[in-house]
This record gives C-alpha cells, structure tokens and sequence, in this order.
C-alpha cells in the first residue's frame, strides 16, 4: 500500500519469521534473544566481514573486549539500523518497539525522527490500536 516499503535483503528472513513480532533499537553488544536487535555501529558491518575482527585487532583497531565479542558472535546478531531514516520495515510491523539509553545521545529533532518510526512501525498504531513503545533514557544525559 501507500506508504509501504520493501525490508532490505538482511531484513527479510527476520521480518517473515518476526513480523508482528519486537524491534530492539540501540542495542550495540547486548542483544536480546527474540527480538530484532538493531544498531548504528559499525560493529554490525565488520562482523559480516570474514576475518575482519582478527586483521582490525593485528592493526591495534581493535581492542580485546570487542574482539572477543566479535570471536562471540554478538555483532552478528545485531543489524546496522539508522533510527533517525525510515525504518526499512512495513507499517504495523512490530508489537513491541524498545530502546534504552539511546535517545538521550541523540539531538531533540533527530530523536523526533526516531519516535516517528517507530509509531509507524507499531501495530495498530495508525489506526490508533495496539503495539507498545518502550524507552528508557539515562536521566543525567537528558
């Protein structure tokens, strides 16, 4: 319809399993079983690169704790999502969307942009019904 989009490729699988289902935004390195965990970081590109982790730890890239999350594989259960574009999702697509200690690094229009998104991409949330928009902020940054 008017308004929908095509996930991307990445997306795809974990939409038609999820759909209907949560969206974690700002999860960095600590995904959430269940949910579809998103970040900004570059973190999600260098895990989907073979050996990357190892060459960017060799070149002193890289510090020992994120290359043993990298050798963990948590990056590559997180997905590279911008908050602030439009989400790469169908309207009505998720029950739940939650971010914690996300939009407090976020300048006030940009943090707009984020709550647009998710709104939409709630259920039942045009229509005025449904999902549930969940978001923890850190109090002495905001």
């Amino acid at each position: 319809g008017v308004g929908q989009i095509k996930p991307p490729k990445w997306a795809r699988p974990t939409c038609q399993r999820h759909m209907g289902k949560k969206l974690h935004l700002g999860r960095f390195d600590q995904p959430i079983e269940g949910w579809i965990n998103t970040d900004i970081t570059p973190h999600t590109w260098i895990a989907r690169i073979p050996l990357a982790p190892a060459i960017l730890r060799a070149a002193r890239l890289l510090n020992k704790q994120r290359y043993l999350q990298h050798s963990e594989g948590v990056f590559r259960k997180v997905h590279y999502l911008n908050g602030a574009k439009r989400f790469p999702f169908p309207n009505d697509s998720f029950q739940a969307v939650f971010s914690s200690h996300m939009l407090e690094h976020l300048p006030p229009m940009v943090a707009d942009k984020v709550f647009s998104n998710r709104r939409m991409s709630l259920k039942g949330s045009l229509d005025g019904g449904g999902g549930k928009l969940l978001s923890g902020l850190d109090s002495e940054k905001v």
